[in-house]
């Protein structure tokens, strides 16, 4: 038989291999409950809501470096999960001018970051729409020049060139 010594150190050598994952698994659930929330509303500069717009939250203590959202129908964004650190938060829309905060996020809160945005540069879209205008034509018949009712219609495209036999010619477009 062992010596009682030796009956206790092999008992807490199994207890080390049962307690250190044991410690381990108790101390996981609070390195991931240590995740904190952006949130906020994004409004124009007369206080209405933006709805869409893209809002990126980027932190070297991502791991994919940016999380990016949408603002919903109110405004209203949550970019969640978000580890403690120091995060540079964009927010821009079309017609907008983009807005960039720096903020530092610590752990297990919700950081609430509202922005404004103003108006940017105003672009206007001409659309050129080109058609072909099409020339109608009275051709009149030398013989039958008293008769009136027999004419003949040609359309022509701009361009075309007309015969000695036309007495009149107007654009229709």
């Amino acid at each position: 038989m062992k010596p009682l010594h030796a009956r206790f150190s092999l008992a807490a050598n199994c207890a080390k291999f049962v307690a250190s994952p044991l410690l381990f698994s108790c101390l996981l659930p609070s390195i991931a409950l240590a995740q904190s929330t952006l949130s906020g509303v994004v409004r124009d500069s007369s206080g209405a809501v933006v709805a869409n717009a893209t809002v990126e939250a980027g932190s070297d203590v991502l791991i994919e470096r940016t999380r990016k959202v949408n603002t919903n129908a109110e405004g209203r964004y949550a970019i969640v999960d978000l580890r403690p650190g120091t995060y540079t938060v964009t927010v821009s829309s079309a017609g907008f001018i983009t807005v960039k905060q720096t903020i530092v996020v610590p752990a297990n809160i919700t950081v609430p970051v509202d922005a404004e945005l103003k108006v940017g540069s105003v672009a206007e879209t001409v659309s050129v729409e080109a058609r072909v205008a099409i020339v109608v034509v009275e051709i009149v018949d030398a013989e039958k020049v008293a008769h009136p009712e027999t004419r003949r219609w040609t359309r022509f495209r701009a361009g075309d060139t007309c015969s000695p036999s036309v007495l009149t010619c107007r654009a229709c477009i």
